[in-house]
């Protein structure tokens, strides 16, 4: 059973729906369990999670965005840890769209670029030295 929380703003808009379970932690399986908009309608931040922990396996678990609509971050997570196998697991913008920061993590542990790019390159399988 889930408890749907929806705010407005002073126009009318949508400001944000809030899904949760009867224990009271955000949980949604079928979409964002966080959702929040400008005044403006602009959607501002989304966020999906599964019995309180942050949880999308089919794209970012985190993202939010300026008011002019430029995206300002993205994370993805996998049961409350963060996770891209495929790319960064953290990313943040500038209201530009200019990249400032990347981070990558897989399992919950960071990763260097570099330790990154030689795991997805092998496909995750540990190399030996020949």
């Amino acid at each position: 059973m889930s408890n749907i929380k929806v705010r407005h703003h002073e126009n009318g808009n949508i400001q944000s729906i809030l899904v949760e379970d009867n224990a009271g932690r955000f949980h949604n399986p079928s979409g964002p369990a966080i959702q929040r908009w400008y005044e403006n309608g602009q959607e501002g931040y989304r966020e999906y999670q599964i019995d309180g922990k942050e949880h999308n396996p089919s794209g970012p678990a985190i993202q939010e965005w300026y008011e002019n609509g430029q995206e300002r971050y993205r994370e993805y997570w996998i049961d409350g840890q963060p996770h891209n196998p495929s790319g960064p697991a953290y990313q943040e913008w500038d209201e530009n769209g200019q990249e400032e920061y990347r981070e990558y993590w897989i399992d919950g542990k960071e990763l260097s670029k570099e330790e990154f790019e030689a795991q997805r390159d092998t496909g995750g399988r540990k190399t030996k030295d020949l």
